[in-house]
């Protein structure tokens, strides 16, 4: 009888481990489809000063210019900008244009 009830179990077995496996190739897709599209606020802080032209930090920023930058990261947190608009602005080094562009592409008044 433990012979019957081994080939019994074995089916059992498969199906079992298939859906665990289904579940977690599932899993694996929803993950990936849930990355994150808004830039996050390290992102949104380095592209306000890349836009103002100048680091928070240095010792030459006037209380105008860090005014600014909290403004310009702010609007980038609270908007939010797009992935495309940061990957831009890093590769051109012209946030003020990907800005523009950003504007045009999204059609929102800022």
């Amino acid at each position: 009888m433990p012979v019957v009830g081994s080939l019994l179990r074995r089916p059992a077995a498969r199906r079992s481990a298939r859906r665990r496996l289904t579940l977690l190739a599932l899993f694996a897709l929803l993950s990936a489809g849930c990355e994150r599209k808004a830039p996050g606020p390290v992102e949104c802080a380095e592209y306000a000063q890349a836009f103002v032209g100048v680091a928070r930090d240095d010792e030459t920023t006037t209380p105008h210019q860090q005014a600014a930058i909290d403004d310009v990261t702010q609007l980038c947190l609270t908007t939010p900008f797009d992935r495309e608009l940061i990957t831009c602005a890093q590769a051109t080094r012209r946030p003020r244009a990907c800005f523009d562009a950003y504007k045009l592409r999204v059609r929102r008044p800022l």
